[in-house]
């Protein structure tokens, strides 16, 4: 706090301070380690730039289409609702898509959901989950077809698996794009027909995999690293943009597709 009083009344100084602090040695914590604080002061000069902020922390964050609003989906949306996820839910019946929803979960009621595919971003992950296996099929053949997505996961057990994947061969999706689909999903080793467990499975697993899209990204990122000083530092000037944290590969999440398990 006193540091931050200090950068507050420095107007001429330097924007941004890092502070970095050994606990046990320095402020007596019995947990040990260390912890850099970054100190960053703001005037009404930086109100474009701290405007500009919201938009580029949306784009950071994983995009997920969820298609379908029945009992799994109305429980995965109460699940991930609080996540730094934004999700459009796709569905033909406008009754089931609740209008007091949170901000980041947008709701598109089209009687035709396939139609809307190619809205999706390149970068989107995309659930399946409709009340019609075949509007699960003209979904899935639609966002295969396409290509430009992140992760594409259906609801379904391994006969519905085996259906869809023979039948997207005999239409002329190739291989390596049907290999791509993640069918059954959800973590392993819960087997509960529930939908709110339903929920949690798919759930974590979309978890794991928005984490290794981000460390993707990262592979991906030009990062300015922080001065690792062992007092206060300054640093000459604030950074002018803040780097993506999703790349558009359409690759990034196939190591997810490997892991089937069965629901």
């Amino acid at each position: 706090m006193r540091a931050a009083h200090e950068l507050l009344a420095d107007v001429d100084g330097p924007a941004v301070r890092v502070w970095s602090v050994i606990l046990g040695r320095e402020l007596s914590q019995c947990c040990g380690g260390s912890v850099q604080l970054r100190l960053e002061r703001f005037t009404r000069a930086d109100l474009p730039f701290l405007r500009h902020v919201p938009d580029v922390v949306a784009k950071g964050r994983p995009t997920l289409w969820l298609h379908g609003a029945g009992h799994v989906g109305q429980a995965l949306i109460r699940v991930i609702s609080d996540l730094p996820v934004d999700v459009t839910w796709v569905d033909s019946r406008p009754q089931l898509l609740p209008a007091d929803l949170p901000e980041n979960i947008h709701a598109l009621a089209v009687s035709e959901p396939v139609s809307v595919v190619a809205a999706a971003p390149m970068n989107a992950c995309h659930l399946v989950m409709t009340h019609d296996h075949a509007v699960d099929y003209s979904l899935c053949r639609a966002i295969l077809e396409r290509g430009e997505f992140a992760w594409l996961g259906l609801i379904g057990s391994n006969s519905k698996a085996a259906k869809f994947r023979s039948r997207l061969a005999r239409d002329g999706i190739s291989p390596e794009r049907i290999a791509r689909l993640v069918c059954p999903i959800g973590i392993g080793r819960i087997d509960s027909k529930w939908p709110a467990a339903i929920a949690i499975a798919v759930a974590a697993q979309l978890l794991q995999v928005f984490e290794s899209m981000a460390v993707v990204a990262s592979s991906h990122a030009v990062v300015t690293a922080e001065p690792a000083a062992s007092a206060l530092t300054t640093e000459p000037q604030r950074a002018g943009s803040l780097p993506e944290s999703l790349c558009g590969s359409t690759d990034c999440a196939n190591c997810a597709s490997s892991h089937e398990h069965v629901r």
